[in-house]
């Protein structure tokens, strides 16, 4: 499963107008791909999917609409 939340300064949960979740792994040939993710509480995204069901590196991006601005938080993470 891939967890998100947001939180504004304060703490405090926040929901951004657009949310979108690339996932890939350039080693087993993977391109990134959209993947649907859904809103699961105030500021609490998540997606179930088999996207990290072998092992690998892969690269986890989030896109993030907020106001008029697109935020990008982009990981590598090792499954084994």
């Amino acid at each position: 499963a891939i967890v998100i939340r947001f939180l504004d300064r304060e703490g405090l949960p926040f929901d951004p107008e657009e949310v979108l979740v690339q996932v890939g792994n350039e080693a087993a040939g993977v391109e990134p791909a959209a993947r649907p993710i859904r809103r699961v509480g105030p500021g609490h995204y998540r997606r179930d999917g088999s996207e990290l069901a072998f092992p690998g590196v892969w690269t986890i991006e989030i896109q993030a609409r907020i106001d008029s601005d697109l935020a990008i938080f982009r990981s590598r993470v090792p499954v084994h």
